[in-house]
């Protein structure tokens, strides 16, 4: 897929400039602040007049010792030049308000050194900087940095990490994007004669994260919801009818929906996607990365059709563009593009060139590895941690709060008192309950609820002996191949795919099992938990809700009750000693 570049921020990136005015010092020293960002928006993309302008803002806001109007103007200065010398002018604005309470800076500065390092290619510095814009929407509680950083870790977990993380930071992003708060937000923060920016800003988020559940899909290999979220994605592009951002939007449609006909097989569309990029767009609007991936994606299409040597012109036209020094590194695609180069002089057995794409493949991988080893544990340890910890401090801060209201009522304080003895002694009584269920369970003491099938006579069952024993051989294969972990499985999807129907299914689970269909489910997934996952230290640093899905559960409520109800503990309980066990070990 296209590289996504994610130019989001209406107050730091403007899409569409205006032809730049003929504008002079003595002008520039006339007119107010707020003009001259005004006149700074409009002489884009000059960037002699643009550089021009930011310099008298910026020496004006110097004489003047306001901090705020010179990190103002260093910002305007880190979006003119190359990535090196604008992220020169971001560690300025970092260095000026790093010590101030500000909703903006200095996690702007921070948001625009990751751009500028992810221009460089340089991924590590790139999510370090967005990592520390992070951690000052948070504390500033910037909605619109939130989103944007939220945006680039959900690509980057799925392209290097877990991809079912990377769909769930999807959904935290498109439910933030989808409140009054953020388009109120962004309003207010828009210059007024730049509200009706607003609205379009409003819309180009809501694209952009159409287009990130289409990328996170297509990496989980769904293509039925990459489907969905792409035709949502051509609703909300009806509202762009001009300008850059539609032509950027309507490229990144085009070949989205080409690549996903290829992996949906619909190879005739993925080849009129291919051509209609060309099409559609001047020569000039089209970059080499562009006609790299058409050109992959119309010679797989063409193997697709069994055109063999067609399909190999194109994969080799594609394989020139990727070693022109200007090309950026897409690691999913051309990876693809050398298995399947490899694949073919295998074949061919030209063994030069097939070392080559090996030497390729080899370089792939490597990124890969070094991209996975780097953002996994950095994931936990910088953005699950600290969101546990923020939740955490809103319960002590609401508690604080109660008791600050509690002091005033001198009655009310004996009575709470009292109430906090008896729950710090139900506290007790329940934590030696807990520890001596959990010493059960880790010492395999709980008798399993999943028995094993009762041996009987079926007579009673009232069915044929041939069909309880293909439902039995076929629970068989479903336990083996761990398809209760399907969070839309229920008795009449399995009986269908048991070719049988549900009536007899539920009786012989009845009957064989001991328990009805819904408690066989549930006991399935929870020993599968116990026994598969948990014991796993990566799982154990997932947060309640995905190891819930993981095992098949449509939300956490339904597994911590299910867990609560079989083992006697919440599996929170459960993760924090058996980690304790494991370390002791």
């Amino acid at each position: 897929m296209l590289k996504i570049v994610y130019i989001t921020l209406s107050f730091y990136f403007v899409l569409v400039g205006v032809q730049a005015q003929e504008i002079n010092q003595s002008y520039l020293n006339k007119i107010d602040d707020e003009s001259l960002l005004k006149v700074f928006d409009e002489v884009r993309p000059d960037t002699i007049k643009m550089e021009m302008v930011a310099r008298v803002y910026l020496e004006r806001a110097r004489r003047e010792g306001d901090t705020i109007k010179m990190a103002r103007g260093y910002d305007r200065l880190a979006r003119i030049f190359s990535p090196k010398k604008n992220i020169f002018f971001a560690d300025s604005i970092i260095e000026l308000t790093k010590k101030i309470d500000n909703i903006t800076y200095p996690g702007l500065a921070y948001l625009m050194k990751g751009v500028n390092y992810e221009l460089m290619e340089n991924i590590e510095l790139e999510y370090e900087n967005f990592l520390m814009a992070y951690s000052f929407a948070m504390k500033r509680n910037n909605i619109t940095h939130k989103v944007f950083v939220l945006d680039r870790m959900a690509t980057t977990q799925a392209t290097f990490g877990d991809k079912n993380r990377a769909l769930l930071l999807q959904k935290e992003r498109d439910s933030i994007v989808n409140t009054k708060e953020f388009y109120d937000e962004n309003f207010e923060e828009t210059r007024e004669e730049n509200r009706d920016m607003a609205m379009q800003y409003y819309v180009n988020e809501k694209i952009l994260s159409q287009r990130c559940f289409v990328y996170c899909y297509l990496m989980l290999k769904k293509y039925d919801k990459a489907k969905s979220h792409l035709d949502s994605l051509k609703q909300h592009l009806d509202l762009f009818v001009d300008g850059y951002s539609y032509k950027w939007h309507k490229m990144w449609f085009l070949d989205a929906s080409m690549e996903l006909n290829y992996y949906s097989r619909n190879f005739k569309s993925a080849l009129e996607y291919s051509d209609s990029i060309v099409t559609t767009f001047d020569r000039e609007e089209v970059t080499n990365s562009s006609f790299k991936n058409i050109f992959l994606f119309k010679g797989l299409s063409w193997i697709g059709l069994k055109e063999q040597q067609k399909g190999i012109e194109h994969l080799l036209k594609a394989d020139s563009i990727f070693k022109l020094d200007t090309i950026d590194v897409n690691l999913v695609n051309d990876r693809l593009l050398y298995e399947k180069l490899n694949t073919y002089y295998d074949g061919a057995q030209r063994r030069k060139k097939k070392i080559e794409f090996l030497n390729r493949l080899i370089y792939f991988d490597s990124i890969h590895k070094r991209n996975y080893a780097y953002f996994e544990p950095k994931y936990i340890r910088e953005i699950e941690t600290p969101r546990l910890l923020e939740e955490k401090q809103h319960l002590i801060d609401s508690l604080e709060e109660k008791d600050k209201r509690n002091k005033a009522l001198v009655l009310g304080a004996g009575i709470l008192l009292f109430t906090a003895l008896g729950f710090l002694g139900y506290y007790y009584r329940r934590q030696k309950l807990f520890r001596k269920r959990f010493e059960a369970l880790v010492n395999n003491e709980v008798s399993k609820q999943h028995a094993l099938p009762i041996e009987g006579n079926e007579t009673s069952l009232d069915i044929s002996p041939e069909i309880v024993s293909h439902i039995m051989e076929g629970l068989e294969k479903f336990e083996r191949d761990k398809k209760f972990t399907n969070p839309t499985l229920n008795l009449n999807v399995l009986a269908k795919e048991m070719d049988t129907n549900s009536n007899y299914l539920s009786r012989v689970v009845n009957y064989k099992m001991g328990k009805g269909f819904s408690s066989y489910i549930n006991d399935l997934r929870l020993e599968y938990c116990i026994g598969h996952l948990l014991p796993q230290e990566l799982y154990r640093k997932f947060t309640i809700k995905a190891i819930a899905e993981e095992c098949g559960y449509k939300n956490a409520e339904s597994f911590s009750r299910g867990f609560f109800k079989k083992y006697g503990i919440y599996p929170s309980y459960y993760i924090k000693n058996i980690d304790k066990v494991s370390k002791a070990e």
